[in-house]
């Protein structure tokens, strides 16, 4: 998989999107049933997904994420925040 242009910071919604095809993958639905304002429980990821999830988004985003930050019962929109920080500061 290839990490995104290093020079250029994923923003939010970049970073919301690759998070809802992730889910989207892992649950079986189509990304436009993934709701943005829902916390990552509420998809019902094992804590394999998850995993699974949070390694796909470090690769793609070049950054190392916290595995608590992905059982802080954040929406996708908050942890997309959260990741496009980490991305930014990581300059």
């Amino acid at each position: 998989m290839n990490s995104m242009n290093q020079d250029v910071y994923p923003d939010k919604s970049d970073i919301s999107q690759l998070i809802k095809q992730l889910i989207a993958q892992i649950v079986g639905l189509d990304e436009m049933h993934i709701d943005v304002n829902l916390p990552l429980s509420s998809f019902g990821l094992d804590s394999a997904a998850i995993m699974g999830v949070l390694l796909e988004l470090e690769e793609k985003l070049g950054i190392r994420i916290d595995p608590d930050l992905m059982y802080a019962d954040l929406t996708i929109d908050e942890l997309a925040s959260q990741l496009a920080c980490i991305a930014q500061d990581k300059s």
